[in-house]
């Protein structure tokens, strides 16, 4: 969601992180995108601004993710995050 309250999906496939040259493997070599920091969800988020979003912030730092009611962190990979109910 946007801070105009415009909601738009983002979905995080394997094809989608490969086409990018991003990895996101679990010690097993399973895909788990939740093995991603949160500043590379940032990045890839700025990467794919679209137009019909507000205006694309000036790097990805100004971006704040909020899943779930928490502020994820740039240094800690989703998967640390230790949502509620996963």
């Amino acid at each position: 969601m946007l801070t105009n309250g415009a909601r738009h999906a983002y979905t995080i496939s394997q094809k989608y992180l490969t086409s990018r040259k991003v990895t996101a493997v679990d010690a097993s070599g399973n895909f788990d995108p939740r093995e991603m920091s949160g500043y590379k969800l940032k990045e890839l988020i700025w990467t794919d601004w679209r137009s019909e979003w507000e205006d694309r912030p000036r790097d990805p730092s100004s971006i704040r993710l909020i899943i779930m009611g928490r502020m994820i962190d740039d240094k800690v990979n989703l998967k640390g995050m230790n949502f509620p109910g996963k």
